[in-house]
């Protein structure tokens, strides 16, 4: 074969001679570039940026292995302007991109388990303390883990194998229940898949280590107080507060007022966070999957009951205006399908369906929350999609509302368009306030004799304000707002509140029961059912 010599002032272009041989011959150079993480990152760099076209461009294959750092090349442009809208110039420099993640109790489990030739009999629960209380000391790490079995063993039998005395301390079992609740957290919860999610893994699984560490070695009496951040790394954090307190190593010592740069997630954040004392030790062991819900799942909790709430409140206020008995939760659940299909005509919207397709993972969480199996990606997305549908019952209102005065005050024709189709629509206001208001939505009679008008712009009703309280008789306003912010008593106005469920239900009782009279000179009667 061709036969090479080696030169210390070889230069790339003569490498790229040799690979283009090597190639043709049918074989392939592989170059294995180790250490990269010894380097600092501008150096690692720099020498990318130099070798570039003979690293990208070469009939050779070559391999970096390094830590987070190499990982991250040309994946942001930080520091620059617009960094998240144009690439890093190395952003394609590697083809395919690898990172080795900590790996999973089941791994290590089985690395440790087929290590060991031998075991007593009647020994299996002392080897899964030894094994977490390992995994616990070397933070889940391959390469540390090897190190702490190493101090374990005892002593060498007559085949000199290593032997390991299975007498545990009560810092065995100590670390061991650590390791189990940071198990139960990371991998059955908070853990995402998707090889591109591995920085988010890390960060929680690094994050949990730190916490649990530096709780392990805290005295008897030491304070934690619950972290504030939005981020999973607190989440996962006061989860796992949560979990020691459950199991009685924490004790809940109080809570202190704070002030957060970003308003919270949930209700149950609100401004205050949780301080616990850690009694030195966890007197209870784990159990087999976390029994009440984690943050995320509340989070989901909190946004399925706001929906329901919201969906009631509109429920109820047309269930007042015909004088049956207003709805709850367990009553909106069990409707037969004559009321459903009632409330549908008279709504024209159908909340049941969005509060049933997720009511089973409500009723499981509030119930049986251990047999909650749905991943934190699959139960974000459900939050995300129930706060766009409370956004939308929201934005649509206008709608609902005329639907129920529709369903109300069904013997006359009424219309329903927006102001700039009619010049009739409210005919008093000037050019410039009905170009203001063009899209804004209109509903009258047949006649015109009555109008009402649908906005949600405060300035756009200081605007009117004196037009319509001269015509309330035939012209009405209803100003639909999240929150009343200024004095609102203005004859012809209606305000409807969307704040909170509440406030939605008080508000639209208070119009639907002004209406009447609104409506009285049309001789219709409130809808019987």
């Amino acid at each position: 074969g061709t036969k090479y010599s080696t030169d210390n002032e070889i230069k790339p272009g003569q490498l790229n001679t040799y690979h283009g041989t090597i190639t043709n011959s049918g074989k392939k150079l592989i170059y294995v570039i180790d250490e990269l993480d010894k380097l600092d990152i501008k150096h690692i760099d720099k020498i990318l940026n130099y070798f570039k076209n003979f690293f990208t461009l070469s009939d050779a294959i070559f391999i970096f292995i390094g830590g987070e750092e190499i990982f991250n090349i040309g994946s942001t442009n930080t520091g620059k302007a617009n960094a998240n809208l144009y690439r890093n110039k190395n952003y394609t420099y590697f083809t395919s991109k690898y990172f080795i993640p900590r790996p999973l109790w089941p791994d290590l489990r089985g690395f440790i388990d087929g290590i060991i030739d031998e075991i007593e009999e009647g020994s299996a629960d002392q080897i899964e303390t030894l094994e977490r209380a390992l995994c616990f000391d070397s933070k889940n790490d391959f390469y540390d883990i090897k190190k702490y079995i190493k101090d374990r063993i005892t002593g060498f039998d007559d085949q000199n194998r290593p032997i390991i005395e299975l007498t545990l301390s009560d810092e065995d079992i100590k670390k061991a229940r650590f390791h189990k609740i940071i198990t139960i957290l990371f991998e059955e919860k908070y853990k995402i898949e998707g090889h591109s999610r591995w920085s988010d893994n890390e960060n929680l699984i690094k994050a949990l280590f730190i916490h649990a560490n530096v709780t392990y070695s805290s005295y008897d009496g030491s304070t934690f107080d619950n972290p504030l951040g939005d981020d999973s790394e607190s989440e996962i954090v006061r989860d796992f507060n949560a979990f020691l307190y459950r199991l009685g190593a924490f004790q809940l010592e109080g809570r202190k007022q704070v002030h957060p740069k970003t308003p919270p997630k949930t209700e149950n954040q609100q401004y205050f966070v949780q301080i616990y004392k850690y009694i030195g030790d966890i007197p209870n062991n784990p159990p087999p999957h976390l029994n009440e819900a984690t943050e995320f799942e509340r989070r989901f909790i909190h946004n399925f009951i706001e929906y329901t709430r919201y969906s009631l409140s509109i429920i109820n206020a047309l269930k007042k205006a015909i004088g049956e008995y207003e709805l709850d939760n367990e009553d909106l659940l069990n409707l037969s399908s004559d009321s459903k299909r009632e409330l549908l005509r008279a709504l024209g919207d159908d909340y049941l369906n969005v509060i049933n397709t997720y009511c089973n993972d409500y009723m499981t969480l509030t119930s049986q929350a251990n047999l909650y199996r749905k991943s934190r990606e699959e139960t974000e997305k459900l939050i995300n999609n129930l706060m766009s549908q409370t956004g939308a019952l929201k934005r649509v209102l206008h709608l609902r509302i005329k639907n129920i005065i529709l369903y109300l005050y069904p013997n006359t024709h009424k219309q329903y368009k927006t102001l700039k189709d009619n010049n009739m629509y409210f005919s008093f206001l000037s050019d410039h306030q009905r170009s203001a208001l063009r899209d804004s939505h209109v509903l009258t009679n047949q006649d015109l004799s009555k109008q009402l008008m649908f906005i949600d712009n405060y300035t756009y009703l200081s605007q009117i304000a004196e037009e319509v309280a001269d015509t309330s008789s035939t012209h009405r306003v209803i100003m639909l707002t999240d929150s009343v912010k200024r004095d609102t008593k203005l004859k012809g106005v209606h305000i409807v509140v969307t704040e909170s469920p509440e406030a939605l239900n008080k508000s639209l009782n208070e119009l639907l029961d002004d209406l009447k009279t609104f409506w009285s000179n049309d001789d219709e009667n409130v809808a019987e059912t």
